[in-house]
């Protein structure tokens, strides 16, 4: 839904998708990200960082910084947000990458 998201028809209050998945994670004037944060509608993409990893500023203009993934050591497991700075730094962040890259 990135698509619909640049040019603003995501979260619109009209579901502009078969299964209505651009509405279905919005409430009222929050938005629920994929890691389960919700942040105010205006937060997003205003280039000011809503929490420490600028979560909020993540999936904007229809690209993706950073990206989502499952990972026991960090979330216990559940899906969390992983910055653009944090990938390829040697370190695992995800729970199919187990061993750090040297």
């Amino acid at each position: 839904s990135s698509l619909l998201e640049y040019y603003g028809e995501e979260c619109d209050g009209t579901a502009h998708c078969a299964n209505q998945l651009d509405e279905s994670l919005c409430v009222g004037d929050t938005v629920t990200l994929p890691s389960g944060n919700s942040f105010a509608r205006s937060e997003l993409c205003n280039n000011e960082c809503g929490d420490v990893w600028c979560e909020d500023e993540a999936s904007c203009n229809g690209y993706q910084y950073g990206m989502y993934c499952n990972s026991t050591y960090n979330n216990d497991g559940a899906l969390y947000y992983v910055p653009a700075a944090w990938i390829c730094d040697g370190y695992p962040d995800c729970d199919s990458a187990l061993i750090p890259l040297l």
